[in-house]
């Protein structure tokens, strides 16, 4: 079995280091196949630290990931519709409940991406008061 660190792991190890991790639901991601081609460059997050969106490739696997992070502390009431998005488009869109305290809501990856296509993960957080707030991490392009 063969291990790999990717910045979404290194951002979970430095959330353990921190008291955080116990609280982390989901952090497996889809099975992938082997990787065809290079990775992009890695990815980021964005959004305020209450509600965070990521995106990053993962060459080894050749997939793209993408995963979201909430802190509301007092379990607020809302819903959350994450979506990872080729373009202007949504490759898969997933609705997760808001969660108290730290929590990490991690649909899976996109195998096989294609080439030279650019994919960001977008985060809207659906209020009970009918407000959205919508965050969108920034961008990759899997070469």
């Amino acid at each position: 079995m063969r291990f790999t660190t990717s910045p979404r792991r290194r951002m979970l190890t430095a959330l353990a280091g921190l008291g955080m991790l116990a609280s982390i639901v989901g952090t497996g991601s889809a099975t992938a196949v082997p990787n065809t081609g290079s990775g992009a460059a890695p990815g980021q997050c964005a959004g305020p630290d209450i509600a965070r969106v990521c995106v990053d490739t993962d060459s080894t696997r050749g997939t793209i990931e993408y995963w979201s992070y909430t802190s509301y502390p007092n379990g607020d009431r809302c819903n959350l519709v994450l979506q990872l998005m080729d373009g202007d488009w949504p490759v898969f869109t997933t609705p997760f409940a808001c969660g108290t305290n730290f929590t990490s809501h991690t649909p899976g990856g996109l195998a096989n991406p294609a080439a030279g296509h650019s994919y960001h993960a977008e985060l809207q957080v659906h209020w009970s008061d009918g407000r959205v707030d919508h965050y969108a991490s920034p961008s990759v392009t899997f070469n």
